[in-house]
């Protein structure tokens, strides 16, 4: 299995009939592998999968005979799901490519256990607040990011750094991308930070500027950030949890126009700046969650 990946595996049990699957804490705490938690419809000594996260940095490998988890008996209803659903979820669990012609318009759900009563009201429900799934970015006007220098503080000029025709391609077409989604700007600022790709764990590049010597001269926001305990403690004992994800949470919180021009980096494909917060500020998590507060 892939670091940092999820999928499913064939496990077998002696367990018959309706049980709830939970992970094996040694299991994670020595490889961290982490099994999904949830009820399953469960035939003795036949095959069945479960979903497993691999969290770490290195490929993991299961030998015949591995204690994944454990199962007890569940009282309430439980939906089979066939391989072929599992299938389709995970085939729409994949990164759909952002592009005008490939916005989908209403959210692909799983409306099986809807009764049919309803099913009139969800669409109505789904369609009223289409934006929120459309693809496009929100803007976020509770509050603006601003930048206060230090005393004294003179603009930071560096060239950008030498790249690959590879790494030019990516950040041009990174580049085109913010500029048509309003992101970012062309900019005539003495202030130029230079672009960096950092990779990700899936084989990819993270777009980021290297704005760590105008972090240096930025005066640092205190705004308290939520604690993870905290946090975990507030669940209780709920059973069931809902997660909303802002789609770029960071770009729908706008800059302060006067300070824009502090945000500008520079790249092969010339000087710009940023319309909306951008990663890698070091006061950006404080307006992130200012905002979101």
């Amino acid at each position: 299995m892939c670091p940092r990946s999820r999928g499913y595996i064939l496990v077998t049990s002696t367990f018959e009939g309706d049980g709830f699957v939970s992970p094996n804490d040694r299991l994670y705490h020595k490889h961290q592998e982490q099994v999904a938690s949830g009820p399953m419809t469960c035939v003795a000594n036949a095959a069945w999968r479960v979903e497993i996260l691999n969290t770490s940095k290195h490929p993991r490998r299961f030998p015949k005979g591995t204690k994944v988890g454990t199962l007890r008996h569940f009282e309430g209803s439980v939906t089979a799901v066939t391989t072929e659903q599992l299938d389709a979820l995970a085939e729409d669990s994949q990164p759909k490519a952002s592009s005008d012609s490939t916005k989908c318009k209403m959210p692909h759900g799983h409306r099986e256990n809807v009764p049919p009563e309803f099913h009139s009201k969800l669409e109505g429900l789904l369609e009223k607040h289409h934006k929120l799934w459309d693809g496009d970015l929100g803007l976020i006007k509770a509050t603006s990011h601003r930048l206060t220098l230090k005393p004294g503080a003179k603009p930071v000029r560096l060239n950008p750094y030498r790249m690959g025709p590879r790494s030019r391609g990516l950040i041009k077409t990174e580049v085109d991308c913010m500029l048509d989604r309003g992101v970012i700007e062309p900019s005539k600022s003495e202030w130029a930070s230079p672009v960096v790709l950092v990779p990700k764990p899936d084989g990819s590049v993270r777009f980021c500027i290297d704005y760590r010597k105008l972090n240096e001269l930025t005066v640092k926001d205190s705004y308290p950030l939520p604690r993870m305990e905290d946090c975990l403690d507030s669940l209780g004992d709920a059973s069931f949890f809902s997660t909303l994800d802002c789609i770029a949470g960071y770009w729908q919180i706008p800059v302060s126009p006067e300070d824009r021009h502090l945000t500008t980096f520079t790249c092969h494909c010339g000087l710009y700046q940023c319309t909306r917060l951008p990663f890698g500020l070091c006061n950006a998590p404080a307006t992130f969650q200012r905002a979101i507060d």
